[in-house]
């Protein structure tokens, strides 16, 4: 009876903090309005590409066009628009953004061209700026294509095939399904969902760490008939309880607003109904009942509220790392690394938004991997309340 009192007694300080509240609802509300924010902004981008190819591109910059007017001609006809350049250094006009990129075609490329010799045509552009990039590479493969169709026919004009140079043939097959390709565009969703797990519970836990300990109202704790192991499992409970909320709350909304972002534009698709959010609520609970256990653990160990927050700060990078690592790989792990925390999570939470489901033995080893480890912490907890220095220390 009496670790429900506490139990209870927890929760009430922890509705009556703003900051506790505020951390738990504020997160859950900023992260499902910052996605559509962030996808809607990529498929603008596509859809500017598609008007462009419906209406033409923009004028292309060209210095000395005079100098190839079957280059000219083919690049008009793809809608580019090649017009002169106007000003005195096409580099320093690239530099400050006021074009994307500049032509310069050499003042031998018409004897060149005549001798057979490769015909140089510059192509100045910022490698820095990605607005431009995607233009940049437009053109130049317009030009590599021209080059190419030139090259073929002076083999035939020479009587020779122009299919003995090419030697191999690659055709691209991609097998992925569109949900695969839109699991791996939507790899932030689960990061912010896994930094959830750390963040809504981490105000209520400072505060009924070192929080306590600081205002001194610890002791009063101790002296009632509950035990340190039953303390610490009631605050653990009481963490757990508000962390739980943000988490679902978080979960709810990010997988709500996907359904008004036009994904279709992109040729992606993206599993987000109630099946997966129950399955992404399956995988978050248990690692949202271990932050609260090494928050709680951290809070209670640390003299003061602010020592408390240092700690934690770097405990909430931990979910960002297997998101981070994944972007940037084509890791996915076996069945023995899906125990690891945060990391087997990150992966089957992938697997959710490709249409995958949840495999059975993972989940099992990811869960029983939280649910021992938050017993451990929790423990470690109980430990530290029955030291005098952790009670009457501040």
């Amino acid at each position: 009876m009496i670790v429900w009192t506490i139990l209870w007694k927890e929760i009430i300080d922890g509705l009556r903090d703003r900051r506790s509240l505020l951390n738990s609802i504020g997160y859950s509300l900023m992260i499902p309005l910052f996605i559509p924010l962030m996808y809607t902004g990529i498929i603008d981008k596509v859809d500017d590409s598609k008007e462009r190819a419906e209406h033409g591109d923009p004028e292309v910059a060209v210095i000395g066009m005079e100098h190839a007017p079957a280059a000219m001609e083919r690049l008009d006809r793809r809608g580019f628009n090649p017009v002169p350049f106007e000003g005195t250094s096409p580099e320093e006009a690239v530099a400050a953004g006021d074009l994307e990129l500049v032509l310069r075609i050499s003042e031998d490329y018409r004897e060149d061209w005549q001798a057979g010799r490769p015909a140089s045509i510059e192509l100045i552009h910022d490698g820095g700026n990605d607005d431009a990039s995607r233009r940049v590479r437009q053109v130049q493969t317009e030009l590599y294509k021209w080059g190419a169709v030139i090259g073929q026919r002076r083999l035939m004009a020479r009587g020779i095939a122009p299919d003995l140079g090419i030697a191999v043939a690659v055709q691209e097959v991609d097998v992925s399904s569109a949900q695969q390709r839109g699991s791996k565009m939507l790899f932030l969703v689960p990061m912010f969902l896994l930094m959830s797990c750390f963040l809504c519970s981490m105000y209520v836990a400072i505060d009924m760490g070192a929080g306590e300990r600081e205002r001194g109202s610890l002791e009063a704790l101790v002296l009632t008939t509950a035990t340190s192991q039953e303390l610490a499992w009631a605050k653990w409970a009481a963490a757990f309880l508000f962390g739980s909320f943000g988490v679902v709350l978080t979960a709810a909304l990010s997988l709500w607003v996907l359904r008004f972002v036009d994904l279709e534009a992109l040729g992606l698709q993206v599993a987000a109904g109630p099946r997966e959010l129950g399955m992404f609520l399956l995988l978050c609970l248990p690692l949202t009942a271990l932050a609260a256990a090494i928050q709680l653990f951290l809070a209670t160990y640390s003299r003061s509220f602010k020592e408390a927050q240092t700690y934690l700060s770097f405990v909430v990078v931990l979910p960002m790392l297997p998101g981070s690592i994944m972007a940037f790989s084509s890791t996915t792990g076996d069945s023995a690394s899906m125990a690891i925390p945060g990391w087997g999570h990150q992966v089957m939470m992938d697997n959710v938004l490709a249409g995958e489901g949840l495999p059975g033995l993972d989940y099992g080893l990811s869960t029983l991997s939280c649910v021992l480890l938050t017993a451990v912490f929790v423990w470690a907890c109980g430990k530290l309340l029955r030291r005098e220095s952790v009670i009457f220390g501040r």
